[in-house]
C-alpha cells in the first residue's frame, strides 16, 4: 500500500515480490480500486448535533441521583416505633428526636454533598468516523470491531484507523482529538468530579498522527495528557499535533498555547 501511495504501479509492486505475485495481485488490484473511491465529506451540522447529543446525555445521567432525606425519615420513624413497643411515652421524646434528626440531617447532608461533588466518576467520549476503515478494541476484548456510526467509547478502549481513514474523538468536556490515517490511540483514563471542577483525560498514542484541541482547564488538578513511547505531553487549553513513527520517535507541533513535553526513556 505504501508503494502505491508513492506512485508505483501494480506491476512494480509485484516485481519486488515475484514469489508472492500470484497471491498479491488480487489484493493490490482491490487496493487500487479502493483508492479510486472518493472519500465522503462529513457534515459539520451532523458532527455538531452528535456532540450536542453526547453532552446532553451526560448531563442527564449526572442529574439522576437519589436523595438522603427519605432514608433519614425512615430511620427516625423506626426509632420512635421501637420506643413505643418498649412502653415509653414517645410524646416526650418528639422534640428531642426532631432536634437530633435536624442536626443529623444538616451534618450528614453537608458531608454527603461535599463527598458527592468531589467524587471522580468515569466519563465517555464520542468516536466519529470521518472516512475509511476505523476500528475499536473495547476494554477487555480480544477482537477489533469496525465502526460505522458514532459510538461512545470509554477508558481502556483502543482505536485505530486504516491507511485511507480518519476519525475524531469528542470528549465530555468539549475537547477533541482527530486521528489521521494509520493512527492508533488508547484512552488510558477519562474522569471528572461531579461538580465539574476537576477533569482528567489521559491518552496513549501508539502510532500515526493526531491533532488535539483542548478546552481550557481552570482547576489546578485537572489535566489533559498524551503519552507516547518516548514522551509525555501535558497541556491546559492548547491546540497541538503529535506524530509517532514506527520506531517510537515522537514529533510535536504546537498550533496555539503551550505544551509541556517530558521525555521518556524508551525500553
Amino acid at each position: 500500500m505504501a508503494l502505491l501511495e508513492q506512485g508505483s504501479t501494480t506491476e512494480d509492486c509485484l516485481a519486488r515480490f515475484p514469489e508472492q505475485a500470484e497471491d498479491l495481485r488480487p489484493l493490490l488490484e482491490m487496493a487500487v480500486q479502493i483508492r479510486r473511491v472518493p472519500a465522503p465529506t462529513p457534515s459539520d451540522r451532523g458532527h455538531a448535533e452528535a456532540k450536542a447529543r453526547m453532552l446532553d446525555a451526560l448531563e442527564q445521567r449526572k442529574a439522576a441521583e437519589p436523595g438522603f432525606a427519605a432514608r433519614l425519615t425512615a430511620w427516625v420513624t423506626g426509632l420512635l416505633q421501637g420506643r413505643v413497643e418498649e412502653g415509653i411515652d414517645v410524646r416526650r421524646l418528639l422534640p428531642y428526636a426532631a432536634a437530633a434528626a435536624l442536626v443529623v440531617l444538616i451534618a450528614s447532608a453537608a458531608i454527603l454533598v461535599r463527598s458527592w461533588q468531589g467524587m471522580m466518576v468515569r466519563q465517555q467520549a464520542v468516536l466519529t468516523t470521518r472516512d475509511g476503515l476505523v476500528e475499536v478494541l473495547p476494554s477487555g476484548a480480544d477482537e477489533w470491531l469496525p465502526v460505522a456510526d458514532d459510538i461512545a467509547v470509554q477508558s481502556g478502549d483502543r482505536i485505530r484507523t486504516g491507511a485511507l481513514a480518519s476519525a475524531e474523538l469528542v470528549f465530555f468536556d468539549g475537547s477533541e482529538t482527530a486521528l489521521g490515517p494509520q493512527a492508533e490511540l488508547s484512552i488510558a483514563r477519562m474522569a471528572a468530579q461531579r461538580r465539574g471542577d476537576r477533569t482528567v483525560i489521559e491518552l496513549r498514542q501508539w502510532l500515526g498522527e493526531t491533532r488535539s484541541q483542548v478546552e481550557p482547564l481552570v482547576d489546578e488538578d485537572s489535566r489533559f495528557s498524551l503519552e507516547t513511547a518516548s514522551a509525555v505531553m501535558l497541556v491546559r487549553g492548547t491546540s497541538f499535533s503529535v506524530g509517532v513513527d514506527p520506531d517510537g520517535t515522537t514529533r510535536v507541533e504546537v498550533h496555539e498555547g503551550s505544551v509541556e513535553v517530558r521525555t521518556v526513556e524508551m525500553s
